[in-house]
């Protein structure tokens, strides 16, 4: 049995069998979303520099950092819910829990950070030193004695002024 082909018949198999192999050799990607917004302070201004950190309910945590514009993106992510903190110099922590993150989607948060209140803390103690009036505990008696004699001659030897 011999089984021939037009030329057009031929090219469009060989086209299939190419095409086949293509799609055999792309490996398979999960699907996904991901997580992008701006990070500002109170007044509305940008924050750049902004740690992003984004931390699923299992396994491990994903970083970006803004950049000047205060804009951030963390991608690719599996879908489901997360946890997300923002670290800025000079700023509160600022936390975000149950970010739902969709197949095919980019979630986007705007985020508002607050100034960090800066917390000192003075420690006063009061303390008194007790001075002993009673008796030679103070003072040395010769030492007494001799202070008593060398101040009524200072006056003496110091000649006249």
């Amino acid at each position: 049995m011999n089984v021939s082909f037009s030329r057009g018949a031929k090219n469009l198999l060989l086209l299939f069998t190419a095409l086949l192999i293509l799609v055999a050799a792309v490996p398979a990607q999960a699907p996904s979303g991901s997580l992008r917004g701006q990070v500002t302070d109170p007044s509305g201004a940008a924050v750049a520099n902004a740690t992003v950190v984004v931390l699923p309910a299992d396994g491990a945590s994903s970083t970006a950092t803004t950049n000047r514009d205060g804009i951030f993106e963390v991608k690719p992510l599996a879908p489901g819910n997360y946890t997300v903190q923002i670290f800025a110099q000079g700023f509160a922590p600022f936390e975000l829990k149950s970010v739902t993150v969709s197949i095919a989607s980019a979630r986007s948060l705007n985020i508002k950070l607050s100034i960090q209140e800066q917390q000192e803390k003075v420690v006063v103690s009061d303390s008194t030193t007790s001075l002993d009036t009673a008796g030679g505990s103070n003072a040395n008696h010769h030492d007494l004695a001799l202070n008593r004699n060398v101040v009524p001659n200072l006056a003496s030897n110091c000649g006249t002024i």
